[in-house]
């Protein structure tokens, strides 16, 4: 499976300019025992979820790269509110709260600074996939 920073590297090049790739992250850190006491301890629940995320991240990620680059506010709004889902499931709160600003521009059709807040998060995902990658692994 590719990497997260190898699609974030490679998604669009030439659209994101240097400046704007993935800024170097918080401490956000994945909360084992307390995504497991939210999933009243189902083991198996919480890798399907970290499967599904490694599966859907990536597309949600190029999905809201596209709606900024087409300037497509209702694209934007609904997959960062998706996205904020799939991480709010994880408690990865700076991330959460990242999505949520790009959902609520995108709600309000305000883009401006938008590409910041993207590259914040995809640097907030990017520092968590790893962990994410060894819950989806176990057995």
């Amino acid at each position: 499976m590719d990497t997260l920073a190898h699609n974030l590297d490679t998604a669009s090049p030439v659209m994101m300019p240097e400046k704007q790739r993935p800024q170097k992250p918080s401490k956000n850190k994945f909360d084992r025992p307390a995504v497991l006491k939210k999933l009243l301890g189902d083991e198996e629940l919480l890798r399907e979820l970290a499967v599904i995320f490694l599966s859907e991240t990536p597309k949600s990620l190029a999905e809201i790269e596209t709606a900024l680059r087409e300037d497509n506010a209702k694209a934007l709004h609904y997959h960062a509110h998706n996205l904020k889902n799939g991480l709010g499931n994880f408690g990865f709160q700076p991330a959460v709260s990242l999505a949520f600003e790009l959902e609520k521009m995108g709600f309000a059709g305000e883009l401006n600074g938008a590409w910041e807040i993207f590259s914040k998060l995809a640097g907030e995902i990017e520092s968590v996939i790893d962990e994410i990658r060894v819950v989806a692994e176990a057995e």
